[in-house]
């Protein structure tokens, strides 16, 4: 999903942090570092989202788009060589799974409005920004980083590329969920 003629009800970062957890606990998957992407939407989407969908497509079909999301269809679509490195534990497209996801759950019809204003899209209303956010916040949960101090080990632990992990802590730490020094090899 990435019409920008379109944006989201604003949320903040905090705001998006807490549905990701809410979406966890839904599902099950609180108490999970390592979120099984395969089993997220084979069993666990269906079991929480009524008319759930999800489709594979070919390269040709899907060109550039890695992935897609029809909030008003429940309806995702993944591209088949992101799909399957995702399934074999690539963090990027493990994430993109997720960010598929999360239009489902942000980007409702009843959540988009027409975009009236010019110019560069606020972060908080973008619905690209919200979905990559609560991707993050999903794969990386705050309450499960006890004990880890770096980027690297926190990037292996919740199956994430070490680039996002380094986001996330980032996001972390500007808000104070993690303390500065926390995670060694994280550049302030």
């Amino acid at each position: 999903m990435s019409d920008q003629s379109v944006e989201a009800s604003p949320m903040s970062r905090a705001m998006i942090r807490n549905l990701a957890y809410q979406t966890r606990q839904l599902l099950g998957l609180q108490s999970q570092k390592f979120i099984d992407v395969e089993a997220l939407i084979e069993f666990g989407m269906p079991r929480v989202m009524k008319g759930f969908v999800y489709d594979i497509q070919t390269i040709e079909f899907m060109k550039d788009n890695h992935g897609l999301a029809v909030p008003s269809e429940r309806r995702v679509i993944y591209r088949e060589d992101v799909y399957e490195r995702a399934l074999d534990g690539s963090g990027r497209d493990r994430a993109t799974i997720v960010h598929e996801l999360a239009h489902l759950f942000l980007h409702t019809p009843d959540r988009m409005v027409n975009r009236r204003a010019d110019g560069p899209m606020k972060a908080y209303v973008d619905p690209e920004w919200q979905a990559k956010a609560f991707a993050g916040e999903f794969l990386v949960c705050a309450q499960h980083l006890q004990g880890m101090n770096t980027a690297e080990t926190v990037a292996n632990t919740f199956g994430v590329s070490e680039s996002s992990a380094r986001v996330q802590l980032g996001a972390f730490l500007k808000e104070g969920l993690i303390k500065k020094g926390q995670i060694n090899d994280l550049a302030l």
